[in-house]
């Protein structure tokens, strides 16, 4: 099953919270960067810039000693993180326990260098533990989101690809297959050519007599023509049916920003998530519960109507979406400077110029974020789906070439099959006849006819304009061995249309009938059934079905008439009844 979007496999929370990112060296270094961020501006930033370097110093040595500790998570209870993912209670546990190490030794070191803290030990330990609860699992679902759509990205670029080097190579495919065709079946064929040159030869140098070639050579000849047909044709005809069944460009992500700005609306519910998490735990820590709540909801209260408007205006006037969205954004930062207002009114000072600078790029940040997050969704999402047009389509000719391949081998192995054994087999019966009758003239008319089958550089012949004359020239390949009446539907004998069909259906069933059947008449009807296909209705007067096992004519006449064909016995010997395509009821 696939998700929404179609292309990307579900996954359980397990899995993408508790598996390869929930420790991993990226997630570590964008949590460790955004903790030193966040700390600069909620105490630095309200300090002065003389205490950023020593709590820089402290970050520094909090992040080292949980890079200690992230190290032996990996090689140690998360060592198997990517094949078995560890429970969500298990990463909850390890965020708390992170929060609690990398607090302790940042108090410890900013004791040390005498920084003044402001909020005491275990609010600052609350704090880290609620951030690192919520904000380490939010990152590996979206980390995990991520890789597993880059993923499917590079399978299907590579997909894709593969199937565009494939076209471009499909010509040159084809033509050595054919090639490959003709060399096979030429190497299979050459010493039957070569022992009927001999025979040819000897003829001419004895002027033609019958004294030339004796009769047991005839025979023996014959002989060559019917073992070709059944051991050399037949099986070679055999593989070849058995053959015959078997990047756009991305966009940089530099353009990530611009088409925020462009087309992304604000984000008010999720900005107002991260405002509150992020701001008001330090908010009441210094200025108590309710100072602290004002100080929140004094900045939502200027921020969403505002959102809420811009977003309006955006949908209502969408070819100014640009400018809308920048002059709200950067009215928006009106929320940095009342908070900073009463920030002043309350402890004089903590409003700094430093402090309004640093909460104004990080509001910033945040709305930049919010929205960015469905601009980089709907992102990926149009690439995956751009993507996966390309391999679809792409896949579509590939299958069409696979299909030409197929096509051109099993015609190769019908012809074979059918055209060329059928022609070799009545060589050898009419040089056993000739044999028998002493007709040299006979006789040499066999030898070049199989000379003329055997030569390979002779393409294989092709349909004729209609029904009619296809059929008969099927029929031709039998004169002499047996008599043959065709009738043809009126409607149906001056169309080419299933005119291959039908030829290769006759060949097929008259070929079976006098070789495995001995019969001497063979009666041919081509009408329509009723439900308008072409039928195809074969009967014999010979021995009648055999019981043996079904081949290859057998799996033609079933490919053209979708498994519909029936051969049963009659009183006089055979009948075969193919209707040509699938019954309307399929």
């Amino acid at each position: 099953m696939l998700d929404a979007e179609g292309l990307l496999e579900p996954r359980t929370l397990r899995q993408r919270i508790g598996g390869t990112w929930s420790v991993a060296w990226p997630s570590f270094s964008i949590t460790a960067g955004l903790a030193l961020f966040a700390l600069l501006v909620s105490e630095a930033g309200s300090s002065g810039t003389s205490s950023m370097v020593g709590w820089s110093l402290a970050w520094l040595c909090g992040t080292a000693v949980l890079a200690v500790t992230v190290l032996l998570l990996r090689n140690t209870i998360f060592r198997n993180r990517a094949i078995h993912p560890l429970p969500v209670a298990v990463v909850v546990a390890k965020d708390i326990v992170v929060a609690i190490i990398y607090t302790t030794v940042l108090v410890a070191v900013a004791g040390r260098l005498g920084l003044d803290m402001g909020v005491g030990f275990t609010e600052r330990v609350l704090g880290n533990v609620f951030y690192a609860v919520w904000w380490s699992p939010a990152l590996a679902y979206f980390l995990d989101y991520r890789q597993q759509v880059r993923t499917t990205r590079d399978r299907l670029i590579t997909v894709g690809a593969t199937l565009e080097d494939l076209d471009r190579q499909q010509d040159e495919i084809l033509e050595h297959i054919r090639d490959d065709l003709l060399m096979e079946v030429d190497a299979e064929l050459e010493p039957v050519r070569e022992r009927l040159e001999h025979v040819v030869a000897s003829t001419r140098s004895a002027d033609s007599s019958e004294s030339a070639v004796s009769r047991e050579e005839w025979q023996s000849v014959s002989h060559l023509l019917r073992e070709t047909a059944e051991g050399s044709v037949r099986p070679l005809s055999h593989r070849l049916w058995r053959s015959a069944e078997q990047s756009p460009d991305t966009p940089p992500w530099w353009s990530l920003p611009i088409n925020i700005v462009r087309h992304q609306p604000f984000r008010p519910a999720l900005f107002i998530l991260i405002d509150v998490l992020g701001t008001l735990g330090a908010d009441i820590y210094q200025y108590g519960g309710i100072r602290g709540s004002v100080l929140v909801l004094a900045g939502l209260c200027w921020s969403i109507p505002g959102m809420l408007v811009a977003n309006a205006l955006m949908r209502r006037y969408p070819h100014h979406h640009t400018a809308i969205f920048l002059t709200a954004l950067l009215l928006l930062q009106g929320a940095v400077v009342i908070r900073a207002s009463l920030r002043d009114f309350w402890i004089p000072g903590s409003g700094s110029v430093t402090w309004i600078v640093s909460q104004a790029v990080a509001g910033g940040v945040v709305i930049l974020v919010t929205s960015g997050f469905g601009a980089w969704r709907n992102r990926e999402a149009a690439q995956l789906d751009n993507l996966r047009v390309l391999v679809e389509v792409e896949g579509e000719v590939a299958r069409e070439r696979s299909g030409q391949i197929a096509i051109l081998a099993r015609d190769t192995a019908q012809y074979l099959h059918g055209s060329l054994q059928t022609r070799l087999i009545g060589c050898s019966l009419a040089m056993e006849q000739a044999s028998e009758t002493g007709d040299v003239d006979s006789l040499h008319r066999a030898l070049a006819e199989a000379l003329t089958a055997l030569d390979t550089s002779t393409p294989p012949p092709v349909a004729v304009g209609s029904l009619r004359d296809e059929v008969e020239r099927k029929v031709r390949l039998w004169d002499g061995f047996c008599d043959v009446d065709v009738r043809l539907d009126e409607s149906l004998a001056d169309s080419s249309d299933n005119a291959v069909i039908v030829g290769r259906v006759v060949e097929e069933s008259v070929a079976n009938s006098i070789r495995h059947g001995q019969a001497s008449h063979i009666d041919i009807d081509v009408s329509r059934d009723a439900d308008g296909r072409v039928q195809v209705s074969i009967i014999d007067n010979g021995t009648g079905p055999q019981g043996g096992s079904r081949g290859m004519g057998s799996a033609y006449l079933s490919m053209v008439s979708d498994g519909g064909w029936t051969m049963e016995a009659t009183e006089h010997g055979t009948r075969v009844l193919v209707p040509i395509g699938p019954s309307p009821g399929r």
